[in-house]
């Protein structure tokens, strides 16, 4: 290495062949320019040979000498979560080397990375306080180059860094600058170098890990696609090998390890394939063996039922076929998998079909998403109908929507726990029926709540059921109460009419007292009569039941009525020729059948028409639920209907009970006493009425028994 000249000196150097120097500022320049060539060519000597590792190395030690920098350093630009520089080489003087990566913000790597040269030769610290390779160094000075790229990008930086001032920067500048190109082309093939053994890496994980057979088909000879196909797939079978494959590929053809059948001949392997592989050639030939992808039927592989797809595409140069690339996936746990959600879909289709319970599903608007068959049958909607349209428009009556959006809102709210409500529900044709409703949210495939789902009973006759019950039970009570009265009542009664006997006795019709003891006696009497309505009601009468035909008697009762009708009311008798006999007490059955024949002149007082009907009917389980004391069976059914003023609902919960009366006054049988017979007699008496539509009593009495003789009379 030439001696350096002083700087500021006049002093006469000697140069390697012996001249002295002209001191003069041109010959300096002069000798600086030869000094700094023959630097670069020593440089250039030694590492001309070397690259990759060995390159950055040799190329920063001899440019730290020949520079005389305290530090060389070289670096590459490199990304990650904070853009950073990585060493790639570091010579530094009289210490060990520096293999410091740093955070490229706010270092002097940062201010040349743009592509643009930058150097300080005093006070350096100051200028780039942040910089942690100068604060190591403890540096004064520094000249720092960038390396760019094929499209002027910065890549890396190379750097001298000293320890004391610097005259100028342009020496360290012009020699940086002559090496940092080379640098700078050897960067980008070491990286090019990464890159490639980086994806070969990526190649070889994702082909040996991947869970599909992937493989690739060569041939010994190119297989002319021009060929008939016979003669294409006899080539590809006596040609074709396997070059590249992974495991899944082995492990589907019955080998363990792919290296088993690499290089296996392909008609070696069409051996362990399934039966329709050459029927899957001759679609890949006829397609040009373009890529395409084909669902195999169920095949036979390993003693098990595989479901494949197989991918593949051919590469055809020159009008021939020269290597297949494929892949196979193994489907058969999707299918399963769909196989079953398909079945539990159909069991759950088959039970919301099948079972009689409303299913409904609304969107978060209360639109109609679905619905089954039942409910369209009860409520007498088609599906195109309703879908799409409001719930509570269509199915929910106008004084109970408010309540029923209420309780939507309510239920998506509290997505923890089913909701339960009771309401009306609309048909089309106007008729309601009670449902108890379990409503819970229902959520799509991405877990987001996309409305409610309900299931609902009909409670409809359980309802009417559980009224009647209780009305039922209220009777009861009102008849042990009523016993009470009429044990009393008769104890009065005896002790009243008693007396009043003693006292006629012993009067005449002339005496005073003989008028009133007789107006006494007859309350008794009549007294008696109330006495013995009470006992019919309460179930203590006693009866005389016989073999009785309902017909007969009651075209004799219809007779009596008819005598009575006035001339805007018309009388219609229905009678079943075929009707079963019944035991009953005749006269007081009789007795029945007139007061409500006489009950229905009087709520006709503008006229219209009584009905009497007959007929033999089943009662089955269901309506014997819904009329209690009723058993399953057969039954006589005598029905009594007018089109009279009809009745309310306040006045129908009360109708049986004893002393209750919509009349004044009342001829006949009361309608308590009316209950009391009928149920004595074995039967059960309803009425269906509504005010201005008539009412009907419909009377159910039980077969007699065929061989049982007439009671007495």
């Amino acid at each position: 290495m030439h001696p350096r000249v002083p700087a500021g000196g006049h002093e006469h150097s000697q140069i390697p062949d012996g001249h002295v120097l002209d001191p003069s500022p041109l010959a300096a320049r002069r000798l600086e320019n030869a000094r700094r060539k023959a630097t670069a060519r020593q440089i250039i000597d030694r590492v001309s040979s070397a690259i990759g590792e060995e390159f950055f190395e040799t190329l920063v030690k001899n440019l730290g000498e020949g520079l005389g920098a305290d530090c060389l350093y070289l670096g590459e630009f490199a990304g990650g979560k904070a853009e950073r520089v990585r060493t790639l080489a570091t010579f530094v003087r009289g210490a060990r080397k520096c293999r410091l990566d740093y955070v490229l913000a706010g270092s002097v790597a940062a201010l040349v990375s743009t592509g643009e040269p930058w150097s300080c030769t005093r006070g350096v610290l100051k200028k780039v306080p942040g910089d942690e390779l100068l604060l190591e160094i403890d540096a004064q000075a520094c000249v720092a180059v960038p390396l760019l790229d094929r499209q002027n990008r910065g890549i890396g930086a190379i750097m001298a860094i000293y320890r004391r001032p610097l005259p100028s920067a342009r020496e360290s500048k012009s020699m940086l600058e002559t090496f940092a190109r080379r640098a700078a082309a050897e960067l980008q093939r070491k990286q090019a170098d990464a890159a490639l053994r980086e994806s070969e890496q990526r190649y070889q994980v994702f082909i040996s890990q991947n869970a599909d057979a992937l493989w690739r088909l060569e041939f010994e000879q190119p297989v002319p696609i021009s060929a008939p196909e016979d003669e294409q797939i006899e080539q590809i079978y006596r040609c074709g090998y396997m070059a590249e494959c992974n495991d899944a590929m082995a492990r589907l053809l019955g080998y363990r390890h792919a290296s088993q059948i690499v290089g296996m001949g392909f008609e070696e392997l069409a051996k362990h394939a399934y039966p329709r592989l050459q029927e899957e050639l001759r679609c890949a030939i006829r397609c040009g063996y373009r890529f395409d992808t084909v669902e195999s039927v169920p095949v036979e592989l390993d003693g098990r039922t595989r479901y494949l797809v197989r991918s593949q595409w051919g590469i055809v140069e020159n009008g021939a076929l020269q290597r297949v690339w494929g892949a196979i996936r193994d489907i058969t746990e999707l299918k399963r998998v769909e196989e079953a959600l398909r079945a539990s879909e159909q069991r759950l289709s088959e039970l919301l079909e099948n079972t009689h319970l409303l299913t409904v599903m609304l969107d978060l608007e209360g639109s109609i998403s679905f619905c089954n068959d039942y409910l369209l049958r009860l409520t007498g909607w088609r599906a195109d109908e309703i879908a799409g349209k409001s719930w509570f428009d269509l199915m929910v009556p106008p004084e109970e929507r408010d309540q029923a959006k209420a309780e939507f809102a309510s239920a998506g709210r509290d997505a923890s726990n089913p909701h339960h409500f009771e309401g009306a529900l609309l048909g089309k044709d106007g008729r309601r029926w009670l449902v108890a409703w379990e409503n819970t949210i229902w959520r799509d495939s991405h877990g987001q709540v996309a409305g409610l789902a309900s299931v609902g009973r009909d409670i409809t006759a359980i309802k009417a059921f559980e009224a009647q019950v209780a009305q039922s039970h209220k009777l009861e009570g009102i008849q042990r109460s009523v016993t009470r009265m009429v044990n009393d009542f008769n104890g009065l009664l005896t002790v009243i009419g008693g007396y009043c006997s003693i006292l006629l006795q012993s009067k005449t019709e002339t005496d005073a007292e003989h008028a009133p003891l007789t107006e006494i006696q007859n309350a008794a009497q009549a007294g008696t009569v109330l006495t013995e309505q009470l006992i019919a009601f309460t179930s203590q009468q006693t009866l005389h039941p016989e073999l009785l035909d309902l017909n007969a008697l009651s075209n004799a009762v219809a007779r009596k009525v008819e005598s009575l009708l006035p001339s805007n009311i018309e009388l219609r008798l229905d009678l079943d020729p075929t009707l079963a006999k019944v035991r009953a007490d005749s006269s007081q059955l009789g007795g029945v059948l007139l007061s409500l024949a006489m009950n229905a002149i009087e709520a006709m007082p503008e006229g219209g028409r009584l009905a009497i009907y007959s007929a033999n009917v089943e009662v089955d389980e269901e309506q014997s639920s819904r009329m209690p004391g009723l058993a399953p069976g057969q039954y006589v059914l005598l029905t009594v209907a007018d089109t009279g003023v009809g009745m309310s609902q306040e006045v129908l919960d009360h109708l049986f009970e004893p002393f209750f009366s919509t009349k004044d006054s009342a001829r006949g049988l009361g309608l308590p006493t009316i209950y009391g017979i009928v149920q004595q007699s074995g039967g059960h008496i309803a009425v269906e009425s509504e005010p201005g539509a008539g009412a009907t009593f419909q009377i159910y009495l039980p077969f007699a028994d065929a061989d049982a003789q007439p009671g007495p009379r």
